[in-house]
């Protein structure tokens, strides 16, 4: 947060970041509401990385990046 802002949230909303399922049981139920809505309004606006047909979770990414360099 910076001051009244969430800008984790802003940056849901603009496309610039996930919103990461895997750590919303922390959020409260009105956080998660606010960030899935965010989320799925960037991708029906193809904002940001949603402009990308084929956007791969920073997770993936990780995973793959791991493998390849494994080998």
């Amino acid at each position: 947060m910076l001051g009244d802002i969430d800008i984790c949230l802003e940056q849901v909303k603009r496309g610039m970041a996930w919103h990461y399922k895997d750590y919303q049981s922390e959020q409260s139920i009105e956080e998660r509401v606010l960030y899935d809505r965010a989320e799925t309004q960037a991708r029906e606006n193809r904002s940001g990385l949603w402009q990308d047909p084929a956007p791969m979770e920073p997770s993936a990414f990780r995973r793959e990046k791991r493998r390849t360099s494994a080998g």
